[in-house]
């Protein structure tokens, strides 16, 4: 829990008169506001020819090297015959194709539940998602487009959004 006086909220939530005679194997529901949340940050795993990011909060683009952890607000921009892949808290894997810009908006977890809550923003250009399953009411994978919201729970997904024309397909 983020806190820990959520105590006499969760006993009553769950309807637990007497916590010492709780029994192993009952089942507890939390509700999402009360987990804790922290950052959950995206790995880089592979970088073909120029692939560039931008930190949250500077100006100036910096090579984007293998190894890499990306945060929150950070921008990615490949170039021509350039690719980038990316694993995710949960395992899902991000190929982000020649010529594209996103930016990752959300990429938290829930405490130790395993529930990640990851939203990418992809301004122009392609990637391929193989998202891993999905489970609790926390976890998410979506991505933004000008045009579209493409959320998947465990899926294989192409996405690609042309800003100048205005087409996005999935």
């Amino acid at each position: 829990l983020s806190s820990m006086r959520y105590w006499r909220e969760f006993q009553q939530h769950n309807g637990i008169s007497n916590p010492l005679t709780l029994q192993p194997g009952v089942r507890l529901k939390i509700p999402l506001a009360w987990l804790k949340v922290q950052p959950a940050p995206v790995r880089v795993l592979a970088v073909l020819g120029e692939v560039f990011v931008q930190p949250a909060g500077k100006e100036e683009e910096d090579p984007l090297l293998a190894g890499a952890l990306l945060h929150i607000e950070d921008a990615v921009r490949s170039g021509p015959k350039s690719s980038a892949t990316f694993v995710f808290a949960d395992g899902s894997r991000l190929l982000l194709s020649a010529n594209s810009h996103l930016m990752l908006d959300v990429i938290r977890a829930y405490g130790e539940t395993g529930m990640v809550d990851s939203r990418i923003r992809l301004k122009n250009g392609g990637l391929d998602t193989d998202v891993s399953l999905q489970e609790g009411s926390g976890s998410r994978f979506e991505i933004h487009t000008p045009g579209a919201i493409t959320a998947v729970r465990g899926t294989k997904l192409r996405v690609a959004n042309d800003a100048e024309r205005q087409i996005v397909n999935t």
